[in-house]
């Protein structure tokens, strides 16, 4: 996903697949609860399947949840595309769309369909696996193609439930995906417990913004750091390197020079990466997210040296 946009303020619309009882409801209530002031909107093809957590519902008109925070959940129906170009009517203009897949979706159709819309762009498909009956899911002949394609399109797949698991069937599972679908950042979890950051934009231009904290220990298995970029960088080269399984990192954003000396953003989503013009001055930096085990701030900074022109 390395073609340059033309338009630099479009919504970035983030898609959220996985068969029925995966833990789709359970991501998308712990992104609107940690939205971390952003203005988020959901959109869910049957209404009545995305409970709302009540303490988080402000009111409910029509098929519309407002949500505190100046989100909101609605349900779109039989016409996506409808109800993404409501939402461009609503202002102030929402800073991130999750777009909730039914559990027999594919999510790459629905990708497919984001990037032909004027006013949006693609930020991921993240896939959630129920770690205790994926096995059986896959050798099911009813669901197992549609099970297969949907990993098949995902940039992240959180592989939840762990908890539930037996340690030979978190081993099976871990191994399945890894040698399925090489290319699939996979994130492990209980309750889908995962920075917000990781699903949405990583946030504002100034490179403030703080990760999520929580007391849950899947929470605290996360890292992020920040990296001031004085130089010009050699963009696209770098973006590779960024996106590579082997380096492991989960989510990155940065603002930086070009060659050419004008502004560029780069993101990258599990191993997907895009790289925009940026019409306005914002500070050069990077912020990148990846798990403890493997972090290692030093290589990452010698790494993005590299690619200093």
């Amino acid at each position: 996903m390395n073609q340059e946009l033309q338009q630099s303020d479009r919504i970035q619309v983030t898609i959220v697949g996985g068969y029925l009882g995966a833990g789709k409801t359970t991501l998308i209530n712990h992104l609107l609860r940690n939205a971390n002031g952003k203005r988020l909107a959901v959109l869910v093809n049957e209404f009545g399947k995305l409970p709302i957590d009540g303490d988080l519902i402000e009111s409910i008109e029509g098929e519309v949840i407002n949500v505190v925070g100046g989100c909101i959940c609605c349900s779109y129906g039989e016409s996506m595309i409808s109800g993404l170009m409501d939402l461009t009517d609503i202002k102030p203009s929402f800073d991130c769309v999750v777009i909730e897949a039914s559990g027999v979706a594919i999510p790459g159709s629905i990708a497919t369909t984001v990037q032909l819309l004027d006013g949006f762009s693609l930020n991921g498909i993240i896939t959630i696996a129920d770690c205790d009956t994926l096995l059986d899911f896959v050798e099911d002949p009813y669901l197992s193609d549609t099970i297969k394609t949907q990993f098949a399109h995902s940039d992240i797949t959180i592989v939840n439930k762990t908890d539930l698991a037996n340690e030979e069937t978190h081993t099976a599972v871990i191994d399945w995906l890894s040698q399925n679908y090489p290319t699939t950042q996979l994130i492990e979890t209980c309750r889908t417990i995962v920075p917000p950051e990781i699903a949405l934009d990583l946030g504002n231009d100034s490179g403030q913004r703080e990760l999520f904290q929580s007391n849950d220990s899947h929470a605290s298995a996360f890292t992020s750091t920040s990296v001031q970029l004085e130089n010009a960088m050699d963009i696209e080269r770098l973006a590779e390197a960024l996106a590579s399984k082997a380096l492991g990192l989960i989510r990155v954003k940065g603002f930086m020079k070009s060659g050419d000396g004008t502004i560029k953003s780069l993101q990258t989503v599990g191993r997907r990466w895009e790289i925009k013009p940026v019409q306005k001055q914002v500070p050069c930096h990077m912020v990148l997210i990846g798990m403890k085990s493997n972090w290692n701030p030093q290589s990452l900074q010698s790494l993005i040296a590299k690619f200093v022109v």
